[in-house]
């Protein structure tokens, strides 16, 4: 989560990049992935980490385990503050992209205000045909506060 955030610039140039590669095509927006980072924020907020942690997809933790992801929560607070708020102001969603084969990716960018520093968060979330929801794959979190 301490990854610094991508800029808006490289998600685009990654949009294009993907659009360009055959099997991978725009898909309709949709309030699902808003609702699943809504519902990430929600629990962190009552720190209710294991909560959050369960919106995140088991290919995740093929990198970081739960233990770390629920530890990084813990310093986010600790350096960041409480979760006071949260802004999604940048949508885009994907239908088959190569990366993750079959189903579609939403990438959502959040401007968080926590009660110490602002953050930045980028989200990206999957939905596989037949699951019942998206769930996150990736999460990057860029602040100030990191920084000190």
């Amino acid at each position: 989560m301490n990854q610094p955030a991508l800029g808006g610039s490289l998600i685009a140039l990654l949009a294009v990049a993907c659009l360009l590669q055959s099997g991978c095509r725009r898909a309709p927006s949709t309030p699902e992935a808003d609702k699943i980072v809504t519902r990430h924020f929600q629990s962190v907020s009552k720190e209710d980490y294991p909560s959050a942690a369960a919106d995140y997809a088991a290919r995740f933790f093929q990198k970081t385990s739960r233990e770390d992801l629920i530890g990084k929560f813990t310093t986010t607070k600790t350096v960041l503050g409480s979760y006071k708020s949260h802004l999604i102001f940048g949508r885009q969603q994907f239908q088959d992209a190569r990366e993750y084969g079959a189903g579609t990716v939403a990438v959502l960018q959040c401007q968080t205000t926590y009660a110490n520093y602002p953050a930045w968060e980028r989200f990206t979330l999957l939905k596989i045909p037949g699951d019942a929801e998206y769930k996150i794959v990736d999460h990057s979190i860029q602040s100030e506060g990191f920084m000190k």
